[in-house]
């Protein structure tokens, strides 16, 4: 049976994302789960949509037909989805919903959170760029202020990538905290 993948990042200075469908073709041995017989042909799937929650809970929608989704193409570099404002720290959910053209037949979905920091980590490498280092610095307020952010935000990092959104969110609270009071502006 065909199972929809896809992977969905963040780039450009935390503006865009990058979708790229990673289903593939049926194989029988390596991906049982692809586009082909005995699965669900490529050529049958009339639409691609993907739907984006953000951290607030706003809902968007993307075609990504026009853009030549569905794909089995793993190659190919994806499809940037441009935002005019840098996109805010927290926890993102995709849904990618794919459409066949068979009468009566049900979309396949497939479901992703993510947990994107990308802010926080530029607040935190702009905080550097405020260290001064010489050997006979008396005061090392920015350097004591980047050494507690930067810990927060490998704790924030770690809780991402486990998924663990209780701890991730808490973190980010004290990262936003520690670099607001720093007087980072977004980046």
């Amino acid at each position: 049976m065909l199972s929809l993948n896809f992977e969905i990042c963040q780039v450009n200075a935390c503006k865009d994302l990058v979708f790229s469908e990673t289903t593939g073709v049926y194989d029988s041995v390596y991906n049982t789960t692809g586009y082909g017989a005995p699965n669900i042909e490529l050529a049958d799937m009339e639409s691609a949509i993907l739907t984006i929650t953000d951290p607030a809970g706003t809902i968007s929608t993307v075609d990504l037909t026009p853009q030549g989704f569905p794909t089995s193409d793993l190659i190919a570099d994806g499809y940037t989805i441009t935002s005019t404002t840098p996109l805010v720290d927290g926890q993102w959910t995709f849904i990618y919903t794919v459409t066949p053209s068979l009468l009566g037949s049900e979309p396949y979905t497939k479901t992703i959170s993510k947990l994107f920091y990308c802010n926080a980590d530029c607040c935190v490498t702009k905080m550097l760029t405020k260290v001064d280092v010489c050997d006979c610095c008396n005061d090392n307020t920015d350097l004591n202020n980047y050494v507690k952010v930067s810990t927060f935000l490998t704790s924030l990092i770690k809780a991402a990538s486990c998924g663990d959104v209780t701890s991730f969110s808490s973190i980010l609270k004290i990262v936003n905290k520690l670099c607001k009071n720093s007087g980072c502006k977004t980046c």
